[in-house]
């Protein structure tokens, strides 16, 4: 069974996220059917703290996310709107 990890570190709050479960068929519909997005790996999922699942995005989504919570702080001041970690996960 393959099953991705990563922890994240966000203003000394580590979350979760879970990407997909290759072997398990039914978990993997599920995801498939939250996300919208069918047999694209690898798609990442925050567990909330209530045990919920939420779909954060594919690689690249996540990858832009990356790239956008480096950029500098005037430069997310001046463009709200970017898309960062603190503003994923609050």
């Amino acid at each position: 069974m393959l099953l991705l990890l990563a922890l994240l570190h966000i203003t000394n709050n580590a979350h979760t996220m879970l990407a997909l479960c290759l072997h398990n068929t039914h978990r993997r519909n599920e995801l498939f059917r939250m996300s919208g997005i069918r047999a694209n790996y690898p798609q990442f999922f925050l567990v909330n703290e209530d045990g919920s699942l939420s779909f954060l995005g594919d690689w690249d989504r996540i990858e832009g996310v990356n790239d956008a919570s480096a950029l500098p702080t005037e430069i997310l001041e001046a463009n709200p709107g970017i898309i960062t970690w603190d503003s994923v996960l609050g």
